[in-house]
């Protein structure tokens, strides 16, 4: 899963992590993201806020059944993770 199907998955959305996270059942029991602080002296521009997006090493015990049951516990928008 993690070195084949997430990266296939990956692949088919251009790069658009939220739409990967999206087909995986809006958890972060695949991938995680972390928010990006904005560069110095882009402060006050107004920009979209950027995120790193990692796919975890070891899955949750439940990550499989709840993709499968389809039933999704986290909203639509990233989750920052603190642990980086």
């Amino acid at each position: 899963m993690r070195r084949k199907i997430i990266l296939l998955i990956v692949e088919y959305f251009y790069d658009d992590w939220r739409k990967v996270r999206a087909v995986l059942g809006n958890t972060d029991h695949f991938v995680r993201s972390k928010r990006l602080a904005r560069p110095p002296g882009l402060d006050e521009v107004d920009i979209d806020e950027r995120y790193r997006w990692t796919v975890r090493e070891k899955f949750a015990d439940d990550a499989y059944d709840s993709l499968v049951s389809g039933q999704s516990s986290a909203p639509a928008a990233p989750a920052n993770d603190a642990d980086g």
